[in-house]
């Protein structure tokens, strides 16, 4: 997964520096915008359509359910620091950091709300926060930090490092991850539109 995402990345670059005439760019981001309502809306019939999801989450201990709230808090804490020291606009470093690693998201609407320029800058932050949480989470797993190990991963818990979670720990901790993981999905386009467009 990480092959593919740096490869489309770098083949996307190239593609755009060199190939792809300016003209098609304000199509292709309306394609991408309807790609990812079909992504969402694929997500939603998933979530949906489990019998024993619901079941499932209100099994989990009540301290659990707070991960993904002090998660959310936790990012948007610290994306408000690096905004502050890079001088960057509190609100625009925000709204990067409430991407909460779902870069496709956070770059389309931030390239609506705030341009291109901070619409990259978005995907670049949210691609490596994925790509640090893929060996970070088995390790601080290993380093007993209990559920925080996986915050990491951001809204990435529900599907690219849940199979890192899964991996390295037991069932009970995987549904709290899928579980951390579709709360922050939820909040991420509320929080990169209200912050995003300041």
């Amino acid at each position: 997964m990480t092959i593919l995402l740096v490869s489309a990345t770098i083949g996307g670059v190239l593609l755009g520096r060199f190939i792809m005439p300016a003209t098609v760019l304000p199509y292709l981001s309306q394609y991408a915008l309807w790609l990812l309502l079909i992504l969402l809306f694929g997500i939603g019939i998933e979530l949906g359509s489990s019998d024993s999801l619901g079941k499932r989450i209100l099994s989990i201990k009540p301290r659990s359910l707070l991960l993904p709230i002090t998660s959310a808090l936790g990012t948007l804490l610290g994306a408000g620091i690096a905004a502050f020291l890079l001088g960057v606009r509190i609100p625009l470093g925000l709204g990067i950091g409430a991407g909460f690693g779902w870069y496709s998201l956070s770059s389309l609407l931030l390239a609506e709300l705030a341009g291109p320029e901070i619409a990259a800058i978005a995907f670049l932050a949210n691609v490596i926060r994925e790509l640090i949480a893929i060996p970070l989470i088995p390790w601080l797993f290993r380093q007993n930090f209990g559920l925080a190990a996986i915050t990491p991963g951001g809204a990435t818990t529900m599907d690219v490092t849940l199979a890192v979670v899964s991996r390295v720990t037991d069932e009970e901790t995987t549904l709290i991850a899928f579980y951390h993981g579709v709360v922050l999905s939820v909040l991420s386009p509320l929080l990169v539109t209200l912050f995003g467009g300041r």
